[in-house]
């Protein structure tokens, strides 16, 4: 009880966030607002390593002749650590460990600024607001994504290092980098800013170079060895998002910085982009002036979307920006805890929060977004808990008809919940060539439905939703 009494609003935040996050991600998975990519696809990847084997993308017809191992495309190690959980949580499992981690990344934040000052109330405020963050928010909202874990586990190695517990935050140093395949870059620059906190202790700056270097490193060897050999084609898939910048990451480089003004221009050349910046200031980057240097932890970040010619990239949506939470409300609560004047300092830590989250509710509530549905992230809406698209109740009945070993051919938002299976396709890109043993489809997502009678009967439907069987 002493303990529970000393620790009640941490505990408070803690519930708070859980509650929002399972309300936000998982009534959207059982509302099958959830989608192949990147659940089903996740999915399938853990169940494939469940079962000691390797995922090729043969959910999708572009890979279909060239089975490509799936660290071809992100080399993400998680999804390995995480997979033996699908025989507990199911479709799941995923989305359970992503609202797990940030639990714990809320923890982690409150323990960090905890070492800064012992006022309670920056270090509660300061978790409140990296649950409410938007990018942290939006990203709760669409699937699972690794880079949520490593968002999450970035409070604590701060935190370790902080407490010089070098031990602790060298093993999450690489427990970050294997979590994504430019998570080590992200890293790189977390650790050049900490340089300037830490810049009086010699110690720590020899292990901060050390850091820089592992950071270097295993970008190279990922980046430009280990997922070019994986691919059928010899090259780094990622490339393709920045083509117009280059072949090569020495020849973006050498372009970019002998361009400037363009590479300046192209990061507020578009009205989300322009969004974007706005937002993100208004979430702290302002206050985040004061100490520059965790705004430098962002560049990378702020590159990676704003450099990439994919429109999903560049705005407030999905999971793009989830790395810049721990960071910007790290560096707002530890800015203010080093004011003289603390009773201004609590004022402006209690605005930054309210502003915080009046921009999570403005992207929640007034936006209009180029991919996400407004009804995932709306969570007091009538329309978050239900679905005018597909019959809820039916469309459950129907999976339980589907046998375990049957292979089954699927609509995007409907592959997540039958992705545990040796054999699962994207039915717009699959049924005609795999026959599938059932089809579980939208009808309305079939060209010809007439011609896909010919090869499969009808086991039940309602609305627009079917499950047939094939003859």
């Amino acid at each position: 009880m002493k303990y529970l009494s000393r620790s009640k609003y941490i505990i408070a935040v803690l519930l708070f966030s859980a509650v929002m996050f399972s309300l936000i991600s998982l009534v959207n998975h059982y509302q099958f607002r959830t989608y192949c990519l990147d659940l089903g696809l996740y999915n399938k990847i853990a169940y494939d390593y469940a079962h000691f084997k390797v995922n090729d993308f043969q959910v999708f017809a572009e890979f279909g002749d060239k089975p490509t191992p799936c660290l071809a495309d992100h080399f993400d190690l998680y999804l390995m650590i995480f997979s033996p959980l699908v025989y507990v949580f199911g479709t799941y499992t995923l989305l359970i460990v992503q609202i797990l981690a940030l639990l714990l990344g809320c923890l982690g934040m409150y323990k960090l600024i905890s070492l800064y000052t012992e006022n309670k109330l920056y270090s509660t405020l300061a978790a409140l607001s990296f649950s409410l963050f938007f990018g942290v928010v939006h990203a709760a909202a669409y699937d699972y994504h690794s880079n949520v874990v490593i968002a999450s586990v970035l409070p604590w190695f701060m935190y370790c290092f902080k407490k010089k517990s070098y031990a602790w935050s060298t093993f999450l140093l690489f427990f970050m980098f294997i979590g994504k395949e430019n998570a080590a870059l992200f890293v790189l620059f977390v650790v050049a800013g900490l340089a300037w906190d830490h810049r009086k202790d010699r110690k720590s700056l020899i292990y901060l170079a050390v850091y820089a270097v592992c950071c270097l490193v295993y970008s190279y060897i990922i980046l430009s060895i280990v997922m070019p050999s994986l691919n059928t084609t010899g090259e780094y898939r990622g490339f393709a998002r920045y083509a117009q910048w280059g072949d090569s990451f020495g020849s973006m480089f050498v372009y970019l910085i002998s361009h400037p003004l363009e590479t300046i221009a192209a990061f507020f050349d578009h009205p989300n982009k322009v969004e974007f910046f706005v937002c993100l200031l208004l979430s702290g980057g302002i206050i985040c002036f004061a100490k520059p240097n965790y705004l430098i932890m962002l560049i990378p970040l702020a590159a990676q979307k704003m450099l990439a010619n994919d429109l999903y990239f560049w705005g407030i949506e999905f999971q793009y920006n989830v790395e810049m939470a721990p960071v910007l409300v790290a560096g707002v609560f530890i800015i203010l805890s080093g004011w003289k004047k603390q009773k201004i300092a609590g004022i402006a830590a209690v605005a930054s929060t309210a502003l915080l989250i009046l921009v999570s509710v403005y992207t929640t509530t007034n936006h209009t977004y180029c991919g996400i549905r407004k009804e995932q992230v709306r969570l007091f809406s009538h329309k978050h808990y239900t679905n005018d698209n597909i019959p809820v109740r039916e469309a459950y009945k129907m999976i339980e008809a589907i046998p375990d070993t049957a292979s089954v051919g699927t609509a995007m938002p409907l592959l997540p919940h039958v992705s545990l299976r040796e054999h699962v396709y994207l039915i717009n890109h699959y049924y005609e060539e795999h026959l599938a043993d059932y089809l579980f489809l939208l009808k309305t997502d079939v060209k010809d439905f007439d011609a896909v009678l010919e090869n499969y009967s009808i086991v039940s439907n309602k609305d627009n939703l079917y499950l047939l069987k094939k003859r």
